[in-house]
């Protein structure tokens, strides 16, 4: 079969434009040049986007990306967002391959007039029709244009980390896109200058411009490719339409905290938690931040709502979430994703003794947040999800982080309505899952057991949401091995709790707070017990791999064997799946949506 590429005939005094190509004439002669810029519109991940009918943007549509407003830092799997006033964008060089993620591909075909340029009978550049700007790299994959930048360690390394012999013929930006004129440079242009920076030196044997690009300012308009022969004036090509957006506009966030906005709950005594409590909205709304949804827009109908855990500042349940978003995305999700916040207590890592990475042992700050959880998961997390539920009836699904997973469990247990629901690294009590899973034997047990039996309906509390749970587990996990020293130190004696009348070979014994009676009673008070007095007896779900549910997935071991992407006994790895590079955690991310989720990303790779 035969393509027909959009093409220009240059000088013509005043050139028609038809949507992928322009025409000109010379009264002596024509030049008919065929020409291509493309995106991966489609976004299936292939290499030859320029012969991908789906790449093709369907008229009065545009690609959408995200400009690249965060600040990562990092190269190895400890790599994050770091809270900055300076975007990664606002630098001409590639700031390690976490900042990958920020880019996306652009290829032009330029094999029509090859020789042109290597003769120096013809210059390329790009501008901005519209709004927006863009900054443009060379592809370090200079034959083929991949996406193994992305996803592979080594690729990576060449586009952002190059040799020390060619320093920055990948890492530095070669040009800003706005709406002025912006060239390729034609040739080392002096002693200061890099020759392999040149157009020339970075097409492919074939005559394929590869390049990938990150947003530097918001706006909509089209990338159009400029020609220029010698002596020539300059002709505008085909083009990419486009908007740039920050990226927290390509979703919507929800959150439960009582001012509208990401907050943290002012915790660490009763009176200060009741009022936390007592705040709670009974629905979440929308950040001032948010996207919003077109219910005509070019995203599927598959739902994934992400809920965070303990101890994260308004900006990092921002930030987890732009990461959740930008990692599905690049990993091939074409649904929506809503980040929902809610107001955990926060305590200041320097706080805290030992590790700085999510250790939980501000054992009252965890209480008052743990009870906090529960009453935003049984209001505003089930409102949201059911409302969503009756947009997208059986689409939604539910992924939740740590204490995140306190939220999600008690949404669902009080009748939120969700395809599945991730739990990972769930900072919850695995008896109150499975009663069957073994109890721990290194602690003399001064509580009645509460989660594999609860009294108001007997048997494990969380047990009939269990065909529901798909279980991200890591037996190694730090913060969850530090959880069971919070599990111990219960009941709280330093917030007034104790258990009066203990019995152990009747399971039996009444919870108190301040010592006095009447004793706490179940259901009424079963969020205060849970979080400050019931001791439990497992390790926690996220930490085992429960039998009884809808899936598990060992996140030590699942991953392939020897890489990093398996999760370690590290303090960052309980956040894993948000830090470190795309190169080392996409599998994750790609394990989330089919194994979890039953989805089917459009990338045919990873």
């Amino acid at each position: 079969m035969i393509q027909l590429l959009p093409a220009l005939l240059l000088d013509r005094p005043r050139p028609t434009r038809a949507r992928g190509g322009y025409f000109a004439d010379r009264p002596s002669s024509s030049f008919l040049l065929p020409v291509e810029i493309k995106v991966d519109y489609d976004r299936d991940g292939e290499d030859d986007i320029l012969g991908d009918a789906g790449d093709t943007i369907p008229q009065d549509e545009q690609f959408r990306f995200w400009i690249n407003d965060d600040r990562d830092q990092g190269y190895d799997f400890k790599a994050t967002d770091i809270k900055s006033t300076g975007a990664d964008s606002q630098r001409t060089t590639i700031s390690g391959p976490r900042d990958l993620e920020d880019f996306t591909r652009l290829h032009v075909d330029l094999s029509s007039i090859k020789q042109m340029i290597e003769d120096g009978e013809m210059e390329v550049g790009l501008k901005m029709r519209g709004g927006g700007s863009i900054g443009v790299h060379y592809a370090a994959d200079k034959e083929a244009g991949s996406e193994r930048y992305l996803f592979e360690q080594q690729e990576a390394e060449k586009q952002c980390n190059p040799p020390t012999s060619t320093p920055d013929r990948y890492k530095t930006r070669v040009i800003s896109v706005n709406n002025q004129e912006s060239w390729f440079p034609a040739e080392d242009s002096g002693a200061n200058s890099r020759s392999d920076q040149s157009l020339k030196a970075n097409l492919s044997s074939e005559g394929i411009l590869y390049l990938i690009f990150e947003g530097i300012t918001e706006g909509e308009g089209e990338i159009v490719l400029l020609l220029r022969p010698k002596n020539g004036s300059t002709v505008e090509g085909p083009s990419v339409p486009i908007k740039l957006l920050p990226v927290a506009k390509m979703f919507e966030h929800w959150t439960a905290s009582p001012t509208g906005e990401p907050s943290n709950s002012v915790v660490g005594d009763r009176d200060a938690m009741q009022a936390a409590i007592d705040a709670i909205p009974a629905n979440p709304s929308k950040t001032l931040d948010s996207g919003v949804y077109d219910p005509n827009g070019p995203e599927e109908d598959d739902v994934i709502v992400f809920v965070h855990g303990w101890r994260m500042n308004p900006w990092d349940q921002v930030s987890f979430g732009e990461t959740s978003f930008k990692r599905l995305w690049q990993t091939g999700f074409k649904g929506k994703f809503f980040n929902f916040s809610w107001p955990t207590g926060y305590t200041d890592k320097g706080n805290l003794p030992g590790d700085e990475w999510d250790f939980p042992l501000d054992f009252d700050n965890y209480a008052d947040s743990e009870e906090v959880a529960y009453h935003v998961g049984a209001g505003p997390l089930k409102a949201f999800l059911n409302h969503l539920n009756s947009q997208y009836p059986g689409k939604v699904r539910l992924m939740a982080h740590s204490m995140g997973g306190i939220v999600s469990s008690e949404a669902l247990r009080a009748g939120a309505q969700v395809h599945t629901y991730a739990a990972c690294q769930t900072a919850m009590v695995g008896h109150a899952y499975n009663e069957n899973l073994a109890p721990r034997t290194d602690v003399a047990w001064e509580t009645p057991e509460r989660y594999a039996d609860y009294p108001p309906q007997g048997g494990p509390i969380y047990g009939g949401i269990n065909g529901k749970i798909f279980n991200f587990y890591n037996n190694l996990d730090f913060a969850l091995d530090a959880w069971q020293t919070g599990q111990k130190w219960k009941p709280n004696d330093s917030e007034g709790y104790s258990c009066h009348a203990f019995d152990a070979a009747n399971n039996d014994g009444n919870f108190l707070y301040g010592g006095d009676y009447p004793p706490l009673q179940f259901p009424r008070d079963t969020y205060e017990i849970f979080a400050h007095a019931a001791e439990g007896r497992s390790l926690a779900i996220g930490a085992e791999g429960a039998g009884g549910m809808k899936g598990k997935f060992d996140l030590a071991n699942g991953f392939t064997p020897g890489s990093d992407s398996n999760f370690t006994a590290d303090p960052a790895d309980h956040s894993a799946q948000f830090r470190g590079t795309l190169m080392i955690r996409w599998e994750f991310w790609r394990a989330l949506q089919e194994k979890a989720f039953s989805i089917t990303p459009s990338k045919v790779r990873p």
